[in-house]
């Protein structure tokens, strides 16, 4: 029997199981597949035991979990929006639930649906792939915690658990997804703080990661809490923190603006980060469920030309190579909200065009303001303009058709990324900036967020804890956390008695806290990637997914997919849109395609050797 196991079955996993699904249909061997995973199979980061009020940021008739050309593809697998109607799911005051009453409003293909109901369909996934494999193949669940692997020969393994127990085994998939830091020097002061100051203040809390966020239920509601980071994590703490608390959102009669009717139990909010700027909403989606935008000039062939040019052993830069061809590309999209009738030999943008796009990617460039006020003027009215241009929708409000062009062209931006195509020095401005400002512009939240927000503010229960470039203290003369701004020569502080951080954690295995990273890290079976001096996270891979190890040679039995080789590869961890190639299930095949091969060439062997004991 072959003996292939999958450490880690959230959606990435899924993929490898579909993938599995397929190729071993007609195989004539027998196989035992091991699903190793302490939670649900399928659901991953997304358990659908989490509050309802936390939702999918993109569309759910957007999100899907099959490969296009899937069997499981079709009809209620089609989508999250096509499983949950299929569920009988519709809604009832704002709730989702599995109603027959009439008066219950159907679900639409432009609902954010509860990130639980998506637990609930990458579980139901999970059934349908597994109840498609044949007779031949057998799966068993392991709901435990892998916590390392020994190689106990060429081609047999040995993956251990957190309860002393073990499995050996054929061949390794690892999709084990998020994970979480090791605590840094910062963590460790800020907790060490917080512990050791509740004398002085008995609200005074650190929290590193705000998931699960039923954890910050703790935090009293007499308590100013400091939410550092301003992307789609802080919208889940927020909302944890007033919807989770019994706080309701109204809307405003013949507006799309919203009042907050408090329950009582919140904390108030105060909001910090590099930057401090607003995350953009997603415009109302006018291109259809599977249409994008078209790229004329930052293409996937002009990159590879790009790289061409540059030689086998040259490097490209982004800012000189990269950066003016998605400038012109976003200028395209831009002018073609008014005029569709382009010459694409003839255009280059306009002086006025390229303003307005270095306006978009960089709005803090050249502004100075004179005082918080200033600048929490400046922030309240940037999501207001930004609100009215996603009521526009993307195609007819020209800065959300040209920030859009960032999602669709993502293809063009791996190649030129991916496997070390860029000077290292490039690769790091790179992922420090430039990819900051992609997910703040082109991957924000809901429009509804951002009204939300603005209705938080209007109700005195959210505000900036201060500016760009501020700085976080611990004052231990009174016991809470100092947030420290400069506006030229006037300061500003502000105080908190709580601190969460809230952002993802990039996988590194040199910091990820997981004993399975630490013990096969320590062991050599992998390494972490690195473009020469710079290691932006993850660890390494060869072209077929298989990890690579302290040697420097691919481990010929074992692969990774999915956020843990964020690095090397480049934002493939969103989920399949139906209807549409996804890189998400193209790296599922690449790896079984890689494993298929593996044993079909065993297979040949042994019938060879037979063969020759025969005569």
């Amino acid at each position: 029997m072959i003996s292939i196991s999958i450490i880690g079955c959230g959606p990435r996993g899924l993929s490898i199981l579909e993938k599995l699904s397929s190729v071993l249909k007609n195989h004539p061997a027998n196989f035992q597949i091991n699903i190793i995973d302490p939670g649900k199979p399928g659901e991953g980061s997304h358990p659908s035991n989490q509050p309802s009020h936390l939702v999918t940021n993109t569309v759910s008739s957007q999100v899907g979990i099959f490969d296009v050309a899937s069997e499981f593809a079709k009809g209620a697998g089609e989508s999250l929006t096509s499983w949950a109607i299929y569920s009988g799911y519709k809604k009832v005051d704002e709730i989702y639930c599995k109603t027959t009453n009439k008066t219950a409003v159907p679900i639409t293909d432009v609902d954010h649906l509860p990130r639980s109901l998506l637990g609930e369909y990458l579980s139901w996934g999970y059934s349908k792939i597994v109840d498609s494999f044949p007779e031949n193949v057998t799966i068993v669940e392991h709901r435990k915690v892998a916590v390392d692997i020994d190689q106990l020969s060429q081609s047999n393994l040995r993956i251990r658990f957190d309860d002393e127990s073990n499995i050996e085994t054929n061949y390794i998939f690892l999709t084990i997804g998020h994970g979480t830091r090791k605590n840094t020097s910062a963590d460790y002061e800020f907790l060490n703080f917080a512990n050791n100051q509740l004398n002085k203040n008995s609200n005074l809390a650190y929290f590193n990661s705000p998931y699960p966020v039923k954890k910050l239920d703790v935090i009293d509601k007499s308590s100013i809490v400091a939410i550092q980071g301003l992307g789609l994590t802080a919208y889940d703490v927020i909302s944890q923190l007033t919807i989770g608390r019994g706080g309701k959102f109204q809307e405003k009669p013949d507006s799309k603006e919203l009042i907050y009717i408090p329950s009582g139990l919140e904390p108030k909010l105060i909001l910090q980060s590099r930057n401090c700027l607003p995350f953009s909403s997603r415009g109302i989606n006018q291109k259809g469920i599977a249409g994008k935008h078209v790229a004329k000039f930052f293409t996937p062939d002009a990159v590879r030309g790009i790289i061409q040019r540059k030689g086998r052993c040259g490097k490209i830069n982004f800012e000189n190579n990269i950066l003016t061809l998605i400038k012109k590309e976003m200028s395209y999209a831009f002018r073609l909200c008014s005029d569709i009738n382009i010459d694409i030999n003839k255009f280059e943008p306009t002086t006025d065009e390229l303003e307005i796009i270095e306006n978009t990617l960089y709005p803090l460039k050249g502004k100075t303001f004179n005082g918080f006020d200033d600048f929490r003027c400046y922030f309240i009215s940037s999501v207001r303009n930004d609100l009215d241009e996603a009521e526009k929708g993307n195609l007819t409000s020209g800065i959300k058709a040209a920030t859009d062009v960032l999602r669709d062209v993502r293809e063009a931006l791996r190649i030129s990324v991916e496997f070390s195509q860029l000077e290292p020095e490039s690769h790091e401005s790179y992922i420090n900036d430039f990819v900051s400002v992609t997910n703040r512009i082109s991957f924000g939240p809901p429009k509804r967020r951002n009204y939300e927000l603005l209705a938080l503010f209007d109700a005195g229960l959210i505000n900036l804890a201060g500016g760009p470039n501020s700085k976080i203290f611990c004052n231990r003369s009174d016991g809470s956390f100092e947030i420290s701004s400069n506006f030229g020569d006037q300061s500003h502080i502000s105080k908190a008695d709580v601190l969460i951080i809230s952002r993802l954690d990039p996988y590194s295995p040199i910091t990820d806290s997981s004993t399975l990273s630490k013990n096969i890290y320590e062991k050599g079976i992998i390494r972490e990637y690195k473009n020469e001096f710079y290691h932006p996270s993850g660890l390494e891979i060869d072209r077929n997914c298989r990890v690579i190890g302290k040697d420097g040679i691919s481990q010929s039995n074992i692969w990774a997919i999915g956020y843990i080789v964020e690095g090397q590869h480049f934002y493939t961890h969103a989920l399949p849109r139906p209807g549409m190639n996804s890189r998400f299930t193209d790296d599922a095949k690449n790896a079984i395609s890689s494993l298929n091969e593996m044993i079909s060439q065993k297979q040949q062997g042994n019938e060879l050797v037979n063969l020759y004991e025969e005569a």
